[in-house]
């Protein structure tokens, strides 16, 4: 698995993507070099429950982005919601995954989110749902061509309901996202610095900074809440 992780200028954030080319046996044995054999026995146990080739990869190539970044025996434990943590609670973080890549968040005081999306036409068939009149007005009057203006809007209402942790938030109503009118220089994936843009919750009253980047794979977004200053 190839992997980069990075600390994501202007705030207290690591993110981690990694691209996926090994399979399920190359990934245990990746885990089983850096982990307990009691914290492997746990990964062994967890995967018992997953049954789809896929979903599993992706499952064991979080925690090797994991193991990697944070430490062998770091576990992940799941809510009543199916938002996860840390075990030892060392840090917040946030997990995304999409065809061939897996995303991991960590901060050690503020909750995160991140999303990441392959650059495809999918969201298009529910742009509806999620992209609001006002979101729909500025995405005509930007520099953004489709999918990628919708894609950006998925990632980041992803990446905030990760964050605003309201059980059934209405995407199309509680979230808005402030369009960027300019396209982002071309970017590495995890360069600095990501491009910037905020985002408003309307069921917490709250605001949120939205750090993005749009690479040639995939577009990913990163939230946390507004801090005052």
């Amino acid at each position: 698995m190839l992997w980069s992780d990075r600390l994501i200028k202007g705030t207290d954030t690591y993110v981690a993507v990694g691209q996926l080319f090994d399979d399920e046996n190359e990934l245990l044995s990746l885990l089983a070099e850096v982990q307990t054999p009691e914290a492997f026995a746990v990964v062994q146990e967890g995967l018992l429950e997953l049954h789809n080739p896929s979903r599993r990869q992706e499952w064991l190539a979080v925690r090797v982005l994991l193991a990697r970044c944070l430490g062998g025996d770091k576990r992940i434990c799941y809510d009543a919601d199916g938002r996860p943590s840390l075990a030892d609670r060392s840090y917040h973080i946030s997990i995304s995954h999409t065809k061939g890549y897996v995303a991991l968040a960590w901060n050690p005081v503020e909750p995160v989110g991140i999303d990441i999306e392959r650059r495809t036409d999918r969201v298009m068939r529910v742009v509806r749902k999620y992209v609001n009149a006002a979101e729909r007005a500025a995405l005509q009057t930007s520099a953004y061509r489709s999918p990628d203006g919708e894609l950006l809007l998925w990632t980041a209402k992803e990446a905030l309901y990760k964050v605003v942790g309201i059980r059934a938030l209405d995407f199309l109503h509680a979230l808005t996202v402030a369009v960027p009118q300019q396209l982002p220089p071309p970017t590495r994936a995890l360069s600095h610095p990501w491009a910037t843009t905020t985002a408003v919750c309307t069921a917490n009253g709250k605001e949120y900074d939205l750090r993005f980047d749009i690479t040639s794979d995939y577009v990913i977004t990163l939230s946390e809440e507004k801090q005052p200053y």
